[in-house]
């Protein structure tokens, strides 16, 4: 009988701790999709620099998006759960990354390296970062609650 009664105790924490961290990461995605537009305004950057690889044209903003970027991911708290931890670590270092990749606006190499820190910061986003988080909340039944696309993708 006393196995039964410590059996069920287990069963509820672990179904409790379930439950919280299904809400904790449906709050973070909730979070990181309020950044969709960093994302939308760097799909815009990337086009731009294919169609006029001469031209730097907004994309000489890249610089101050990617600080503000950075800043807004910084705001959101960093979760409890381990693996949205090491997510939003990896988050927060894939930014910097981009942001040590870019070169002074008036640099010759400005717009190449300015296309790569973007295609680079993209490709983590969506294959590495987007799927994780998705994963996380199919875990939990919540997969259709929000969406997590890169701009391209929709």
């Amino acid at each position: 009988m006393r196995n039964i009664g410590f059996l069920m105790v287990v069963l509820l924490v672990g179904l409790f701790a379930c439950a919280k961290t299904g809400e904790e990461t449906l709050q973070y995605a909730q979070q990181i999709s309020k950044l969709q537009h960093y994302n939308e305004t760097l799909e815009q950057y990337l086009k731009s620099l294919e169609t006029d690889p001469e031209g730097k044209g907004e994309v000489t903003r890249v610089a101050q998006l990617l600080e503000n970027y950075k800043a807004d991911l910084a705001k959101i708290p960093k979760p409890a759960d381990s693996k949205l931890r090491a997510i939003h670590g990896r988050y927060e270092r894939d930014i910097a990354t981009s942001q040590r990749r870019l070169l002074p606006p008036d640099d010759l190499a400005f717009v190449i390296q300015a296309h790569r820190a973007i295609a680079g910061l993209k490709e983590d986003i969506k294959d590495s970062i987007y799927p994780v988080i998705r994963e996380l909340l199919d875990e939990h039944n919540l997969g259709d609650r929000v969406s997590l696309k890169w701009p391209s993708e929709k």
